[in-house]
């Protein structure tokens, strides 16, 4: 806007140049030519206002067209950074690499796997054991002993209902935490130690001296027969839960066709 202003101003000066050699050529005092050339110099000046204008008419779109760019760059931008972000892969857990599957510029697709991943801040661990034994008291507390020789306590998961067919193992699951040094290592053998959980004092009786859920007892001299149940087992010997109250006399040899009331002879202190 200033430089259209400038330029009517040129051309308000011009105009009056022209005008005084007009007069000095009507006097007779310029020739012709200087007449002339006053006027072309006020039409090219006109021209070049007239261009001005033009050029501050068009500015509005201009700047549209600028914005549209300005626009259009901040969404490409955007688009970028997206982009990027997908490109970090963030792992859920902290952790150590393993094996990758990948190299640089590599072109990945959706459920790719890229690499396996190693958790600092909880091992899993599976433990097999007899049936048998699991079977016999409920578990308390675990200990993992490490490859290294460090024994850290383990958290105990589920049991899994399966046995195995073969082994006729059960499987346990512990977690262990607080590894982040690196003590364990995907498919490291390791030691596990169950403790069971601390039970009352119960009657303790030979595993041979039951029969069909029944032991045989000495009482008044005569065989009696009483239903037990038991709590758990240990090797060779049952703790009962229900049906002794322990200072009984237990018949522990195979009474054979045992027929309640009759006489027993007791031997010593043999029960």
């Amino acid at each position: 806007q200033a430089q259209l202003e400038a330029a009517r101003g040129t051309l308000s000066l011009l105009q009056k140049e022209e005008a005084r050699y007009q007069t000095l050529y009507e006097k007779g005092a310029t020739p012709a030519s200087t007449v002339d050339a006053r006027r072309r110099d006020v039409l090219n000046q006109e021209r070049a206002i007239k261009e001005i204008e033009s050029n501050i008419a068009t500015i509005p779109a201009q700047i549209d067209a600028v914005q549209a760019r300005m626009s259009a760059n901040r969404a490409n931008l955007q688009k970028q950074g997206v982009q990027i972000g997908r490109s970090v892969v963030k792992a859920p857990f902290n952790g150590r690499l393993g094996e990758v599957y990948l190299e640089v510029g590599q072109v990945v697709s959706a459920g790719s796997q890229l690499f396996t991943m190693q958790g600092n801040d909880e091992v899993r661990i599976e433990a097999r054991f007899p049936q048998a034994q699991l079977g016999q008291f409920p578990l308390k507390t675990a200990y993992v002993t490490t490859p290294s020789g460090r024994q850290v306590k383990a958290n105990i998961g589920p049991l899994r209902e399966q046995v195995d067919p073969v082994s006729r193992t059960a499987s346990v699951q512990l977690t262990v935490s607080n590894l982040a040094n690196g003590h364990l290592l995907p498919g490291a053998l390791v030691g596990v130690v169950l403790e069971g959980e601390s039970h009352e004092p119960r009657p303790v009786v030979p595993r041979s001296a039951l029969h069909n859920r029944s032991v045989f007892l000495v009482e008044d001299g005569k065989l009696t027969r009483r239903e037990i149940q038991v709590a758990f087992r240990e090797g060779d010997f049952l703790a009962v839960e229900s049906g002794l109250q322990g200072g009984e006399k237990l018949v522990v040899s195979d009474p054979g066709l045992a027929i309640e009331g009759t006489p027993v002879l007791v031997k010593g202190q043999e029960q």
